[in-house]
C-alpha cells in the first residue's frame, strides 16, 4: 500500500497524483516519511491524515526517495542463451559480455487542537474529536473542503479513536515547494490508513 490521507479542498477535481511512505521503526518509535504528489493549484492543497496519537512533525530531504529507489527497484534485462542449437537468430552484446544491473546501491464544539504549528512549507494543526460532524464542520470551515460522504469515513476513525493531522500550504508557497514529511510517534507497528484516500483518488 503506497496511500494515507486524503486531500481536502475547494476544487474536487485535484488528482492525488502520487505517494511514498519509508517506514522507520527503531524500539517503541515508529517513523513515517511521506512523499505526496497532486495536480492543483497551491491554495487548493489540504492534506489530512488520521494518526494513532500526536507526532512529532519535521521535514525530510527529497533525496530519501530517489537514493532509496536507487538502491531497491528492480532492475530487468536479457540473458541469451548461446547454447541454444536451434536456428533462431544470436544478438550478442556489442562487447560480447551480458549487461548488468547497477550494483550501487484552539478547540471549537467538540474539535480540540492538540498542536499546531509550521513545519517548511507548511501550516499544520493536529485535531482530535469526538463528534464525526464537529470535526467536519471545523474542517469545511478552515480551507479543508470536502464532499458530504467524507462524514463517515471520518466517523470510522473517530470509532477507533484516531487524531488527524491536517497540513496546509502556508501563505505565498507554491506547489514546487512541497517537500516530503516525517510523522514520529510510539507506536507498536506502522499504519497505513487507506480509507481518506478515495476523496481525491480517480476511478481506475
Amino acid at each position: 500500500a503506497q496511500a494515507c490521507g486524503g486531500f481536502f479542498c475547494n476544487n474536487m477535481s485535484m488528482d492525488q497524483t502520487g505517494e511514498q511512505i519509508v517506514f522507520g521503526v527503531d524500539g517503541p518509535t515508529v517513523t513515517a516519511t511521506i512523499q505526496i504528489a497532486f495536480s492543483g493549484d497551491a491554495e487548493d492543497f489540504g492534506w489530512v491524515i488520521p494518526v494513532v496519537q500526536p507526532p512529532q512533525i519535521s521535514l525530510a530531504p527529497r533525496a530519501i526517495f530517489s537514493t532509496l529507489g536507487g538502491n531497491t527497484q528492480p532492475y530487468h534485462w536479457l540473458q541469451w542463451d548461446y547454447t541454444n542449437s536451434g536456428t533462431c537468430m544470436q544478438w550478442p552484446m556489442a562487447d560480447g559480455q551480458e549487461s548488468a544491473p547497477n550494483a550501487s546501491g484552539g478547540g471549537t464544539k467538540g474539535v480540540n487542537i492538540v498542536d499546531s504549528g509550521e513545519v517548511g512549507p507548511y501550516e499544520t494543526v493536529t485535531l482530535e474529536s469526538n463528534d464525526a460532524e464537529a470535526l467536519f464542520e471545523w474542517l469545511n470551515d478552515n480551507g479543508f473542503v470536502q464532499p458530504d460522504e467524507v462524514q463517515p469515513l471520518i466517523e470510522h476513525y473517530l470509532d477507533l479513536h484516531f487524531m488527524f493531522v491536517a497540513m496546509k500550504l502556508k501563505q505565498g508557497t507554491g506547489t514546487g515547494e512541497i517537500q516530503p514529511v516525517t510523522l514520529s510517534f510510539t507506536e507498536s507497528e506502522p499504519c497505513v490508513p487507506l480509507v481518506l484516500t478515495q476523496i481525491a483518488a480517480q476511478p481506475d
